[in-house]
């Protein structure tokens, strides 16, 4: 079933909104920065070309409150990358009652599982970077079949800087793909100190489809979390649903479908505060059900931990792994199917005003490739975030 059929929810809410004033309200967020390695920039760049090491990029927001509970949010990024200009989200929010905390949300809508959503905009992200779940992409093709484990394996390391199985370069799938929300719907809410999320999407968190969907399937996802005490949440978030495009339908054997090859994770988060300091965590394990390849299984996850100083300073620092399971190739012993990957961010910042943030960070990327020993690959960089209102 198609998702666009879900949108009729929404539809007698729009339809009691066509003779109300619409307020609309614009804004913008401006990054500007400096980095050190233009290498190591590309070990955080996203799918759309861009990354938050550019040295400019504008976020661009116009939401519209077009009747009391039924709100559109828009926004915009603007940069330098492979798309210039990407329409990052476009959905309405609907709070059928305005005394419960309840929305359903429908459009090309922000994943609701995990718990950096927030932190994707700059002016409220500690750091500089994303976390590696979020960002890095594997030597996994969503666009060609690996046809062999060797095949597989000769990639190994280059799914975020040059994928190429043999008919052109590309990006690899993501754990969850921050910088591309996908088409779907979805619940969320909190009541008596529980979080929920419950949702559907075309295609799942490694490689939305939000234009004309290629998937045969949907994605389902979700998270539920517990806030016992206000300065502790924690929370579980799980995705499961078929991936590979139709044009992969070649390499099906007799009688298969693609519906039978699954993307599936399960994740863990946890936040602790206490008075200027902040512990964020999360974690994942990760599945993909292949045609040639049997299933890859990957895991990982970030410990995060910031304190704010006096006059409004603050430090913070983030370490993280990324580790993906052996396979067997023809010749050799068992090895990971791609390469492992630590990164550490380590940063100091400064708000500058209400508005205005500047940030300072050193970051290692040390890539442990199966084949030889581990490489480093540090950047330095400076930021600046000014929000528009």
């Amino acid at each position: 079933m198609r998702l666009t059929c879900l949108l009729c929810l929404l539809g007698l809410a729009f339809a009691d909104a066509a003779s109300a004033e619409v307020r609309l309200e614009p804004g913008a967020l401006i990054d500007l920065g400096w980095v050190s390695s233009e290498t190591g920039r590309l070990y955080n760049q996203h799918t759309q070309g861009d990354s938050q090491f550019d040295p400019y990029r504008m976020r661009l927001f116009l939401d519209a409150e077009v009747a009391p509970g039924l709100t559109v949010f828009t926004q915009a990024i603007l940069h330098e990358g492979l798309m210039p200009l990407v329409l990052d989200g476009a959905y309405a929010r609907w709070t059928p009652w305005s005394d419960l905390d309840l929305h359903v949300q429908a459009g090309k809508i922000p994943w609701p599982i995990g718990t950096f959503g927030p932190r994707t905009y700059s002016d409220r992200n500690r750091l500089i970077g994303s976390p590696l779940m979020y960002q890095h992409h594997t030597s996994l093709a969503w666009d060609a079949v690996a046809v062999d484990v060797d095949h597989l394996v000769s990639a190994a390391g280059t799914g975020q800087t040059g994928l190429d199985y043999g008919g052109g370069h590309s990006y690899g799938m993501v754990v969850v793909d921050d910088r591309w929300w996908d088409f779907g719907i979805a619940a969320i809410g909190s009541s008596h100190g529980v979080e929920f999320s419950l949702g559907a999407t075309q295609s799942t968190p490694g490689w939305p489809e939000p234009n004309p969907d290629d998937t045969p399937g949907n994605g389902y996802l979700g998270r539920i979390g517990l806030v016992p005490i206000p300065e502790l949440r924690v929370g579980v978030s799980g995705a499961y649903g078929p991936w590979m495009p139709t044009w992969s339908a070649w390499a099906l054997p007799p009688g298969g479908s693609l519906r039978d090859y699954i993307e599936a994770m399960v994740m863990a988060d946890v936040a602790l505060s206490h008075d200027r300091f902040e512990v964020l965590a999360e974690g994942y394990h990760k599945s993909f059900e292949t045609l040639r390849t049997g299933t890859l299984r990957m895991q990982g996850g970030y410990l995060e931990a910031s304190a704010m100083m006096p006059a409004g300073w603050w430090l913070a620092a983030r370490g993280e792994v990324m580790r993906f399971d052996d396979v067997t190739p023809s010749v050799g012993p068992a090895r990971p199917w791609d390469d492992d990957l630590d990164r550490i961010e380590i940063g100091a910042g400064y708000r500058v005003t209400k508005d205005a943030r500047l940030k300072m960070a050193w970051q290692r990327n040390r890539l442990r490739p199966a084949s030889a020993g581990t490489r480093n690959e540090d950047l330095i960089a400076l930021s600046m975030s000014i929000r528009l209102r």
